[in-house]
């Protein structure tokens, strides 16, 4: 027993200080409280995340440009190597569903040409080239859409909404409500025409200011002037207008910035008219324009406003590249101009004019008062007015639109409320004219 006690007496007693230290250099992460928690972590976060998305709201990517602007599918964001104007081009046919769908295989579907807008020129984007390598595709927007609003409220027309295809229930849609449960929707000339459950005729429907805003498409910028296709002999688009047989050329419109902007002092009692000329290059003019200035005998020819959309101007590689300019055949007669007035001395009228159909829509600001007034050709009984922001010297942003038989007004992005409805009826001039005021030809 003496030497038992002997032998457990000599072996060397374990050193707790060593023994802490030892256990404090294991990774936390490795003890079992710490993988406990971790697991309960993900597991809480997997059940919020399931709850959220089944009772709150779910999130989507867009895939393709049917609600573009609003919302992107996938797309290329170009800057346009003439103009310099930055635009999306629509590359949903790249994906493997609508791929599949339009019966493309392999590279046929990847998207090799775009359009700009204001200069129409096409431009090679094809991803086998280095310089189609600078274009990539890019996917599209991601949203967060909520799933519980409907319980509070009705659908509203005009909303954005995700809903469940009545064809297969698997598949989600996005589209922009135009009509409500049992009406009977119509659309003429771009405009949408509304008949209520009951109701023998249809109303026309207009869009409020802000989804107006929302909806809009450019049609032309002028700070992205091609100096180079005007040194060729392509007409500008904004030029002064004749204002009569008396006119003198040293009291109207000037620019000093290759018409980018234009300036008038205000000392000619008349009109002095700044007009817009939908001059726009086809792919055969840009031929023309690449191999030096146009001919002397050419005349270019003004068009109509179409309905030209640059995002659906992508061409894939088994399209011929032509077909690109066979979009925008609708004439338009929805139109807004937006403009930077500057008034450095506050003397004299700011006049705005729109064209459609022949008839003459215009809105007057007073550059002193500040007063607004809305006029339209043949119709002495519209006169709605209203006081602006606009009063004296200063600068300001403003916007004239003539859309769903309405006339608005925005000074500095805010619309102004006039004293009288701003609608009109029906005037007969749904259909294009080609006048001196409204020059062109349809393409």
């Amino acid at each position: 027993m003496a030497k038992k006690r002997t032998a457990a007496a000599k072996q060397p007693r374990p050193d707790r200080k060593e023994a802490s230290v030892e256990a404090a250099r294991l990774p936390s992460f490795l003890s079992k409280a710490a993988l406990r928690e971790t697991v309960e972590s993900i597991v809480v976060a997997f059940i919020l995340a399931f709850l959220f998305r089944t009772f709150e709201a779910e999130a989507f990517v867009i895939p393709t440009g049917s609600m573009a602007p609003t919302l992107m599918g996938a797309h290329k964001d170009v800057e346009c190597p003439e103009c310099g104007y930055h635009y999306a081009a629509g590359a949903s046919s790249e994906s493997d569903d609508v791929a599949q769908q339009a019966g493309y295989r392999g590279p046929l579907n990847e998207v090799v040409y775009v359009t700009c807008p204001l200069c129409r020129y096409t431009l090679d984007v094809d991803p086998r080239t280095p310089e189609g390598r600078r274009y990539p595709t890019y996917g599209g927007d991601r949203i967060l859409v909520s799933k519980f609003t409907f319980d509070f409220s009705e659908p509203r027309r005009w909303d954005v909404t995700v809903f469940k295809f009545p064809g297969g229930a698997e598949t989600n849609y996005i589209k922009r409500m135009v009509g409500l449960p049992g009406e009977t929707v119509r659309l003429w000339h771009g405009d949408l025409y509304i008949k209520p459950p009951g109701a023998d005729a249809f109303h026309l429907e207009r869009r409020p200011p802000e989804k107006l805003q929302a909806m809009k498409q450019i049609v032309y910028d002028n700070d992205f002037v091609v100096d180079a296709m005007t040194a060729k002999g392509w007409p500008l688009r904004w030029q002064p207008q004749p204002s009569g047989a008396a006119a003198e050329e040293s009291v109207g419109w000037t620019t000093g910035d290759g018409s980018r902007s234009y300036e008038i002092d205000g000392s000619d009692p008349g009109i002095r008219w700044l007009g817009y000329r939908h001059y726009v290059p086809t792919l055969d003019d840009w031929r023309l324009l690449s191999k030096g200035a146009l001919p002397e005998d050419y005349r270019p020819r003004p068009s109509l406003i179409t309905d030209f959309y640059a995002y659906d101007t992508s061409l894939q590689r088994s399209d011929p590249r032509e077909q690109g300019q066979l979009l925008g055949r609708h004439w338009v007669g929805d139109l807004l101009v937006e403009c930077q007035l500057d008034i450095t001395r506050p003397e004299g009228k700011a006049l705005f004019e729109l064209v459609e159909g022949g008839v003459k829509f215009r809105c007057q600001i007073d550059c002193q008062s500040g007063e607004a007034q809305l006029a339209i050709d043949g119709r002495d009984d519209y006169q709605p007015r209203a006081p602006t922001s606009v009063r004296g010297a200063g600068s300001h942003r403003i916007e004239f639109a003539n859309v769903d038989n309405q006339l608005l007004l925005w000074i500095d992005g805010s619309p102004i409320a006039f004293d009288a409805a701003t609608t009109y009826p029906p005037l007969g001039n749904d259909l294009p004219r080609s006048s001196a005021d409204e020059p062109g030809d349809l393409l």
